[in-house]
């Protein structure tokens, strides 16, 4: 789904969590931030469906690299992130195909 060097996707998706960690306090991210991350990812034609297994592979590996200080308050404040990323970016997409 993600051509080219993955290295890069990586970059790219630990830069934008780092911007989601910098705003726990207020989630809100920029719409200039938003809309960049929906163009790149318009032409994968991304699905709600390829969003809930993006979003299960995530929880996934917080789990994993958490250990035992994972717990329900951090996996529920990653789901609503990412829930919140997630609206936006599909309501950018609609925007920029429009």
């Amino acid at each position: 789904m993600f051509p080219g060097n993955m290295q890069d996707h990586y970059k790219e998706l630990v830069e934008l969590l780092h911007s989601i960690i910098a705003r726990l306090d207020d989630p809100s991210l920029p719409a200039e931030q938003v809309e960049l991350f929906a163009r790149r990812h318009i032409h994968y034609a991304l699905t709600p469906t390829h969003y809930k297994l993006i979003e299960e592979a995530m929880l996934w590996t917080l789990e994993r690299a958490l250990g035992n200080d994972c717990n329900d308050h951090v996996l529920t404040a990653w789901k609503n992130c990412y829930a919140a990323l997630v609206e936006k970016t599909i309501a950018a997409s609609e925007v920029i195909v429009k």
